[in-house]
């Protein structure tokens, strides 16, 4: 079964200014890289329990300050 799925507008502008601003060390970034990793390696899982027709098993790395 395929739909098509219409994507909200985005808007990455706060996201790039916090990039520039922790660059400069002028904050902390909004996204860890642990952060994004996380969600890069749940994103692979779901494509792979999909592929595999099952539920693939995994752990979340914990992020602490």
């Amino acid at each position: 079964m395929e739909a098509a799925v219409e994507s909200e507008n985005g808007d990455y502008r706060e996201f790039f200014i916090n990039l520039r601003d922790a660059i400069d060390s002028k904050s902390q970034l909004a996204v860890k890289p642990e952060e994004a990793r996380n969600i890069i390696r749940i994103i692979e899982l779901a494509f792979q329990s999909n592929r595999e027709k099952r539920t693939v098993e995994f752990e979340i790395y914990v992020i602490s300050d």
